[in-house]
């Protein structure tokens, strides 16, 4: 059965879930003081990582599976790393701890809300058609993700690209209330 292997693999791979949820948060730090150059390196970095460990450790596991989870880790760690170094000499601008009853809080929390609904529904909708997939045969959930790999890099690749770019100059923009600018 693959559930022993699914739950050791999970297991492996918790601690990069953890660190690309910081890897995210310092990529959007860096992007608001317009840095996109180390972002992007670091992401660089974290595959880099991956394809080394998987052609590395390959022949070390019996488990070959499990060099690509360690090059997960090790990548995600090593993006982490890499772009708290760049964030290091502005960290006298960061603050620890969180005002919970700041109302600029509670308004980003309802302004995340339709972006999470979206995102867990864009995720059940990837379960469900591998669900229904697995039930036609064989390839055809790899064909599948082929196909949606293929349509979602079509879609990051400009659009995704040029929204994380302009988006400092937006808000930028909005917050001196430069109509002319926004346009």
């Amino acid at each position: 059965s693959l559930v022993p292997l699914t739950v050791a693999l999970v297991r492996w791979m918790l601690p990069a879930t953890l660190f690309a949820g910081l890897v995210a948060l310092l990529y959007l730090l860096l992007n608001s003081y317009k840095n996109f150059a180390i972002p992007a390196l670091g992401d660089v970095v974290n595959k880099i990582l991956i394809i080394a460990a998987i052609v590395g450790l390959y022949r070390v596991f019996t488990v070959k599976i499990a060099a690509m989870a360690v090059g997960i880790v090790a990548g995600a760690l090593a993006c982490l790393c890499f772009q708290a170094a760049a964030l290091w000499k502005r960290r006298a601008l960061l603050r620890s701890g969180v005002n919970w009853h700041d109302p600029a809080l509670k308004k980003l929390g309802w302004l995340i809300l339709p972006l999470l609904v979206g995102t867990l529904l864009s995720q059940a909708r990837a379960i469900v058609d591998a669900y229904f997939a697995s039930g036609m045969g064989d390839g055809r959930i790899a064909s599948l993700n082929y196909a949606r790999g293929l349509i979602d890099t079509l879609n990051l690749l400009v659009p995704y690209a040029i929204g994380v770019a302009i988006y400092p100059f937006f808000a930028d923009y909005a917050a001196k209330d430069d109509r002319a600018g926004l346009a």
